[in-house]
């Protein structure tokens, strides 16, 4: 090897790909930012990480309902499923459900590990909401 030749291709990706594996782990590992703004008709949700980011704009009226599974939040729309949150905190997932469907006024669905849907209509006060999400 001191003869100045070059080093193997193979010798070279056997210390760069376990570089590469540790480096992807970290960057899983670093947590999403969630930031969410509600306006009079419209929710704005952006998540990033990093660099990376993505930005998703709902009216009030094409949200029609909002589903905690699992850990997430996701809510149902007129043309498709948004996750907006996804976490594994039951009770932050449950907060911010609720505010999403007492905004939205739609329904809020828990869905269990053994995919029963358990419906709670939002005919509630906002007191009574929150009274319910803090049990």
């Amino acid at each position: 090897m001191n003869d100045g030749s070059p080093m193997p291709f193979w010798f070279v990706l056997a210390f760069w790909i376990p570089e590469f594996i540790v480096i992807g782990v970290l960057i899983f590992m670093i947590p999403r930012k969630y930031y969410y703004r509600f306006d009079e008709g419209m929710l704005y949700a952006e998540s990033k990480k990093l660099l990376f980011g993505n930005d998703i704009e709902l009216r009030r009226s094409s949200i029609g309902s909002v589903i905690l599974k699992r850990g997430q939040v996701i809510v149902q729309s007129d043309t498709v499923p948004y996750i907006l949150f996804k976490n594994r905190d039951r009770k932050k997932c449950r907060w911010l459900g609720g505010i999403i469907s007492n905004w939205a006024r739609s329904e809020l669905i828990f869905e269990n590990y053994l995919r029963e849907r358990i419906s709670v209509h939002q005919v509630l006060s906002t007191e009574q909401v929150k009274l319910y999400l803090l049990q």
